[in-house]
């Protein structure tokens, strides 16, 4: 079998020159020293064997060495959810480095995907110990690949106490499975540069629950639709979308959403928003729901709401440190001038109310609110306040302050039983 010992030849040689990690042989020999075959197979079977192994050793021992192990160097850094998963050999290791030109060196570590979110696993290394000087600027830009773009979303690391290393994780979109390999781009300073490396869409975690919701809230004049949601192992996603105004104004906003499983609070990671045409869409993002989930619920217990007031003040009898209780709300009045061209209220109450269909006149006629300036914020023990000065373009003296309603953080506590369909 003259092919078959040519073939053997060329293999062994091939592989001589692969960089074979040192615990793939020992692995080997004891999986082969386990094994205790029944009978003795024929010598042309036996060589067909072991050409047929060496093949498969030859092109899948980088995978083997790539995969299934633990990410390392990473266990004062992370917790939770991403801490138990890269200690169960779910992440892919890269350990592949970019050094700039200042002998700073960057190294990718290894990446962890599924169906919400990619997570780099990264190590800065200075021996000057810069890390965390204001001069010291290292950002990512985005991860590419085929019909692949990812911007980075969110970051988290610890440094050293001699500035020297630092540890951390981004978190990009999830990447398509069609991508192979993949490139991280980066700037330090004036400085970019960019690694490439391999990845397999193969051991990407995918989703636990990925279903429609469907669903609406009313909330006073305006509603907050849910759309879907999508639990993976590392987290859990709920998208939907709100039409009600002044979202914007308000501190935090989508803080009164829940979600609860198995009656237990799943903890809050974070909120995204953009503008649409007709409000502001939004993604909810919670910690990885437990593996065996009962029941699935999505709280709503508080959200920007609104009243209508319909308020009317008489304008002689407003003073500074006057209290104004509106809804369950207090607004204080801090100070009022009036001059030929103009008249100025300042007011302050908690960051997220804000007044609506503001006005000074009379019945007969009335001047809007023209602008408001030095918005100011002051962090109490109970809140957050905001102070600002109403303008009002007005040549003669007010009779009535009108203000129609209120826009403030309101309670509800709404809540919509999600049934769980787990995914396939």
């Amino acid at each position: 079998m003259p092919e078959i010992e040519d073939r053997l030849k060329q293999e062994k040689e091939h592989m001589t020159q692969e960089d074979v990690p040192h615990e793939l042989e020992s692995r080997l020999r004891s999986a082969l020293m386990d094994h205790k075959p029944k009978r003795k197979p024929p010598k042309s079977w036996t060589i067909v064997a072991v050409l047929l192994a060496l093949i498969l050793v030859t092109y899948n021992y980088s995978g083997l060495a790539y995969y299934g192990k633990k990410i390392l160097g990473f266990d004062n850094v992370l917790n939770g959810t991403l801490q138990t998963l890269n200690n169960q050999g779910m992440g892919q290791t890269i350990n592949k480095s970019y050094t700039f030109q200042n002998g700073v060196q960057l190294t990718l570590n290894g990446i962890m995907t599924d169906d919400n979110q990619t997570v780099l696993f990264y190590t800065l290394r200075d021996p000057k110990g810069r890390i965390g000087e204001s001069q010291f600027s290292f950002s990512p830009s985005k991860l590419t690949g085929f019909f692949e773009n990812a911007h980075v979303e969110s970051g988290y690391g610890k440094v050293n106490d001699a500035h020297t290393q630092l540890k951390g994780t981004y978190q990009f979109a999830p990447v398509n499975g069609f991508v192979h390999e993949l490139a991280l781009q980066f700037s330090l300073n004036n400085e970019t540069g960019k690694i490439e490396f391999n990845y397999d869409p193969n051991r990407a975690l995918g989703a636990t629950i990925e279903q429609k919701i469907d669903q609406t809230i009313k909330i006073d004049k305006d509603t907050v639709k849910l759309a879907s949601i999508t639990a993976s192992p590392t987290m859990t996603v709920i998208k939907g979308a709100t039409n009600a105004e002044n979202i914007d104004r308000a501190q935090r906003p989508f803080s009164g959403f829940k979600v609860m499983a198995n009656g237990q609070v799943i903890d809050s990671k974070g909120v995204g928003t953009h503008s649409k045409l007709n409000g502001t869409a939004f993604t909810l993002k919670f910690d990885a729901l437990p593996r065996n989930v009962q029941t699935l619920q999505l709280k709503l217990d508080t959200f920007m709401g609104y009243d209508r007031l319909n308020k009317t003040i008489p304008f002689n009898s407003i003073k500074g440190g006057d209290q104004w209780h509106l809804a369950s709300q207090s607004i204080t009045v801090k100070g009022i001038k009036r001059n030929e061209q103009q008249t100025q209220l300042t007011i302050s109450n908690a960051a997220s109310v804000s007044l609506d269909n503001v006005f000074v006149g009379n019945e007969e006629h009335k001047d809007s609110l023209t602008a408001t300036e030095n918005q100011t914020l002051k962090k109490t023990d109970q809140d957050i306040l905001k102070e600002r000065t109403l303008i009002f373009k007005t040549d003669t003296t007010p009779e009535k302050l009108f203000i129609g309603g209120i826009h403030y953080m309101k309670n509800y506590h709404k809540t919509i039983d999600i049934p769980v369909k787990k995914s396939e």
